[in-house]
């Protein structure tokens, strides 16, 4: 153990003994990535973020209320599991931030042509 260089140890522990979240899938994008491009795909191309009075955020699919979708972040961990997902659509380039302040993204064609990849039938 000491001759490993320092927290060598620690790192392959916890790289053998967590447990995996979000596995990986197209593009390198994690499920829920991929759930809310799916969403937004099928609707009309927007995710809405808002922080609630409570702290917690929305996360909204849809601009027409009779079409929106919501996930369900009710608690602080819920929330961050979110709230990732859009970061994680936005950095690999799938949305665009249309108000510079993350709270309104809108899929860029290189959304779209994922979603068509994944869902050829929905196309």
């Amino acid at each position: 153990l000491l001759s490993r260089p320092p927290l060598c140890w620690l790192y392959n522990y916890l790289k053998c003994s967590s447990p995996t979240v979000h596995s990986p899938k197209a593009n390198g994008l994690s499920d829920d990535s991929l759930e809310l491009l799916r969403e937004a795909a099928k609707r009309d191309g927007y995710i809405l973020t808002l922080t609630k009075s409570n702290g917690l955020l929305a996360v909204l699919i849809g601009n027409k209320s009779e079409h929106q979708w919501e996930v369900d972040t009710s608690t602080p961990r819920l929330s961050a599991r979110w709230r990732s997902a859009v970061e994680e659509l936005y950095h690999q380039g799938y949305t665009r931030d249309l108000n510079g302040e993350g709270e309104c993204f809108e899929l860029k064609e290189r959304g779209y042509k994922l979603f068509e990849e994944l869902n050829p039938t929905q196309a």
